[in-house]
């Protein structure tokens, strides 16, 4: 997640955290970067390593 992303509220990121470990069973790992509404090319690189 883009540390300035324009469509991620305080409320909306607790409710996508809720999803996440609901999803995941606890065992995702929300990852920050320098950035906003965006993939981020070392964040998916670093996922297939």
């Amino acid at each position: 997640m883009g540390n300035q992303d324009q469509f991620i509220t305080k409320a909306r990121l607790e409710n996508e955290k809720e999803k996440m470990d609901s999803l995941f069973n606890g065992k995702a790992e929300l990852i920050k970067f320098e950035g906003g509404h965006e993939i981020n090319k070392e964040v998916l690189i670093n996922l297939i390593k």
